[in-house]
């Protein structure tokens, strides 16, 4: 029934570490199952007759019926580094298909929906190891289609420079004291800037992370501003309960780059109100040691039992003078 729908997209990946697999699956497990990052939105307008003609077949065929798979990409090794339209990473996409699936959500989720949940529909799962290879097949099924050409041009094109904005703009819109005591542009080493303790640099974590050696891995998972907020939010968390678990105030003001008493009691009152705080102290002229540390977060590469590395540096730290 599907094999000529079968060798068209067989023949449309080239790839020899893909597989594509011809099955049948609940609708309930389908529903679950949201657009790809790359899919066109949802013409709303059209499904009202997808609807009406899946009601009709369920009611002459007790089946929706469908002709034609829906068109799934799945990750190997039962991984989860695909993204859904929400920009969210997930094991599966849809990448043709969608308004029906949309359609079928709104018969599961309605009075009638019955046993419907249980009823199976053909589908075409293209497993692959990578997000670029996804991106392949997406646009190799928009070539197939008779879709406009806007929706044939890849719209997400994955920039650092970009990240790291959408990241910024994230903080100025949910974290404004933040933004307006600590960040600040620039990097270590500009002409005529002297940056306090207390500013993050988000330009020179963008060089650094650039200069990372698994800046291919950034680019192939194609990190998002979210899980660097995440990322970052993990490693806060860990230098403050590793700031705690620290024996003596000498060893805890070396840990976040203090050199005098008075200011580390400063830097622990305002600690308390704005614990971002920390990244700028700790990573002090050393945010490769910052990129390290996100990266484990990021399940970049595995932890291992490197400490942070010696501060060296002396500078103001007249911080809190001038942070109000």
């Amino acid at each position: 029934m599907y094999g000529e729908f079968n060798n068209i997209f067989m023949t449309s990946v080239k790839n020899t570490t893909r597989k594509t697999n011809l099955l049948n699956k609940s609708i309930e497990d389908v529903c679950n199952i949201e657009p790809f990052v790359e899919q066109r939105d949802i013409d709303k307008s059209r499904l009202k007759d997808i609807t009406k003609i899946m009601k009709q077949n369920l009611k002459k065929y007790n089946n929706v019926q469908l002709d034609v798979p829906i068109i799934l990409i799945e990750c190997s090794n039962f991984g989860s580094f695909l993204l859904n339209k929400s920009n969210e990473r997930t094991h599966s996409v849809i990448v043709d298909g969608q308004h029906r699936v949309a359609a079928l959500r709104l018969i599961i989720n309605s009075k009638d929906s019955g046993k419907i949940k249980n009823t199976e529909v053909p589908v075409m799962i293209h497993t692959v190891q990578t997000l670029n290879d996804a991106r392949e097949i997406q646009f190799n099924i928009f070539e197939q289609k008779p879709v406009n050409d806007y929706d044939k041009i890849q719209r997400k094109s994955y920039k650092l420079v970009d990240v790291i904005d959408k990241f910024v703009m994230h903080y100025r819109k949910t974290h404004k004291d933040i933004v307006r005591k600590c960040f600040s542009e620039g990097k270590y080493g500009d002409k005529g800037r002297k940056f306090r303790k207390y500013h993050f640099l988000f330009e020179e974590l963008t060089d650094k992370i650039k200069s990372s050696a698994n800046i291919g891995i950034w680019v192939e998972r194609e990190i998002q501003y979210n899980e660097l907020d995440n990322a970052i939010s993990k490693v806060i968390a860990s230098c403050l309960s590793k700031l705690k678990s620290m024996k003596t105030k000498k060893e805890q003001m070396r840990f976040v780059n203090i050199t005098t008493e008075s200011n580390f009691t400063l830097f622990e009152n305002y600690l308390k109100s704005m614990p971002f705080q920390i990244i700028p102290y700790v990573y002090y002229k050393k945010y490769s040691n910052l990129v390290n540390d996100v990266e484990k977060e990021l399940l970049i590469f595995e932890e291992d039992d490197d400490e942070f590395e010696d501060s060296s540096e002396e500078d103001d730290e007249d911080a809190y003078q001038e942070c109000d």
